[in-house]
């Protein structure tokens, strides 16, 4: 663990660590019998005749409860628990930077709830890039706290408000918080509600992902900071480079180590070598989930067509394959199922877009098909239009992905790719879609708050405008 930003450059090394298996703890039922050494203890009186009372039986409820906790226990997060309410504590503003699957999001908001920080009608707040992850997480983190969804514990993402007067933790899209934000059209009305809001702690997770939402309230919430000494703001992250961020917002950083599996390969037609490499898993590695990264829907769908298809030629002897896609079009009833157990003697195999590198927790998966690509918006100045382009991805992402190998057990990633190529082709971070800022700005959903946002937000351009090389931009020019 690492406390400051001096420490930037020795937490990017590479570190081995070993997987520590949860303690085996037996327990022993002693049974006490009539007779003639019972009637010497109680004659003699010695402390050598206590007798272990048989545990009760643990119910359902119980049984769950302690799989909860010692869940919890096993994450790389809890060790750093009071390190991170102290520093919480002692600073308003913390990075908090640590490796996919440590559990700073679902995690965190609990230590917060634990401590205090959701006492006297205060709330805590946590921001996600994408709305499946805003559900999943909220519904995880109630059942964590066996609390009902939508009470204490709820969310909130476009069209579906999954909240209530009880709520205490509140999961919700960036794009949610931005618009609440500008929902009062003017600075001083944007000032005022933050004023009188009920937040006492706001998370912004997963800030590597730069989305222009998160980079905007990046800007919004540094000047918000100013009027309310008593919120506390994280920014949570997985390969966020920190020791930037802590320049700007002028705070104190966390980091928390975890580990990641990888391991490589090289392919030209990534749709078809990833169905291989997921088959080849199937038929000669031991039990456990695949998690495949594609670019769409488009893809996405063509890879469940031709897993299902092919694996009707392995035979029948070969055990069940679950192929579970999720993409942002799918219904919510099918993109659920990639929550479903898995059933014994069966492997499931989960096929997704980007969307599962960070937040998305899927139980059991213990391997990860990485092809090396995905979709980014950009801008084309030519057309004067925004559009999806299929490019590769940078070392941070692989990284993440690797990283959802290593959640539960330890695991393997397949790079569909090759090592001189992850070190000397992809960027070291994904390019933000605020590189585009300058362009898109004026269309930003309340255009009559453009001029109070350029007036008043003291370092939005420096904050939105951080290049792939963690360089600073200027306003007008392509960061």
């Amino acid at each position: 663990m690492s406390f400051g930003a001096k420490d930037a450059k020795a937490r990017h090394k590479v570190q081995d660590y070993d997987y520590i298996m949860d303690e085996e703890i037996e327990f022993v039922q002693t049974l006490q019998m009539e007779g003639p050494v019972k009637k010497r203890c109680e004659e003699y009186n010695t402390l050598y005749c206590t007798v272990i009372q048989s545990e009760p039986e643990l119910t359902e409820s119980e049984k769950k409860k302690m799989t909860i906790e010692e869940t919890q226990k096993s994450l790389p997060i809890y060790p750093f628990r009071q390190d991170l309410l102290d520093a919480i504590e002692a600073h308003q503003v913390l990075i908090v930077e640590g490796e996919t699957g440590s559990g700073k999001t679902t995690q965190l908001p609990q230590y917060l709830y634990h401590a205090g920080y959701c006492n006297d009608g205060k709330k805590v707040g946590c921001t996600q890039p994408r709305r499946v992850a805003a559900m999943s997480v909220a519904a995880r983190v109630a059942e964590e706290l066996n609390f009902k969804l939508g009470a204490e514990v709820g969310y909130s993402i476009r069209f579906e408000d999954c909240t209530s007067e009880r709520t205490k933790l509140k999961y919700m899209t960036d794009g949610m918080l931005l618009r609440e934000f500008l929902g009062n059209l003017t600075w001083p009305a944007i000032v005022t509600h933050m004023l009188t809001h009920l937040d006492s702690v706001l998370i912004i997770d997963e800030a590597h992902e730069r989305t222009l939402h998160t980079d905007i309230l990046f800007g919004l919430v540094k000047d918000i900071a100013r009027f309310r000494p008593d919120l506390k703001l994280l920014i949570s992250s997985a390969t966020l480079d920190a020791e930037k961020f802590s320049e700007v917002f002028h705070a104190e950083l966390l980091d928390i180590s975890h580990l990641s599996y990888v391991s490589g390969g090289t392919e030209a037609d990534y749709l078809e070598a990833a169905v291989v490499s997921a088959l080849q898993i199937h038929v000669t590695q031991p039990p456990g989930d695949v998690l495949i990264f594609l670019t769409g829907q488009e893809e996405i769908e063509s890879a469940s067509e031709m897993l299902q298809e092919r694996t009707k030629g392995l035979g029948s002897k070969i055990s069940e394959l679950i192929v579970a896609p999720i993409y942002a079009n799918l219904p919510s009833d099918m993109q659920t199922k990639i929550f479903d157990p898995t059933p014994p003697g069966a492997r499931k195999i989960v096929i997704a877009t980007n969307i599962a590198e960070t937040s998305l927790t899927i139980d059991g998966i213990k391997y990860v098909i990485d092809p090396g690509f995905a979709k980014q918006n950009s801008y084309n100045a030519r057309t004067g239009m925004e559009s999806l382009v299929v490019t590769p991805i940078s070392k941070a992402s692989a990284n993440q992905r690797a990283g959802r190998a290593g959640r539960v057990s330890a695991g393997k990633c397949f790079r569909l790719y090759t090592a001189w190529a992850y070190k000397n082709e992809l960027e070291e971070n994904t390019i933000p879609e605020g590189s585009d800022w300058f362009y898109l700005f004026p269309r930003i959903m309340v255009p009559s708050v453009i001029i109070d946002y350029v007036g008043n937000f003291s370092d939005i351009f420096k904050t939105v405008l951080i290049d792939s090389k963690n360089e600073f931009g200027k306003c007008g020019f392509a960061a």
